[in-house]
């Protein structure tokens, strides 16, 4: 797990599994590609070992390969007003 890859060839080898990228190159808002430092398929696993990753890049991003489940409610990301 040593190149950068794309996302599409990511999701075809990892499907329906938590990925966690170094370096992403994003562009037009989405990730195309990274290094794939961690895969599994369940996310607070991924999010542990992230937390010791994290320091030797400049970015990480966490995505699931899979589709989101139509159970899951995506919530807008909360702003505390002052």
């Amino acid at each position: 797990m040593d190149k950068v890859q794309s996302l599409e060839n990511i999701k075809k080898k990892y499907p329906n599994e938590w990925v966690l990228l170094g370096n992403p190159l994003i562009l037009h808002d989405k990730v195309s590609k990274g290094l794939l430092l961690f895969h599994h398929e369940d996310k607070k696993t991924v999010l542990l070992f992230a937390q010791n990753a994290i320091a030797d890049y400049d970015m990480v991003k966490v995505l699931f390969t899979g589709e989101a489940s139509k159970s899951v409610r995506l919530l807008p990301r909360h702003t505390p007003t002052p």
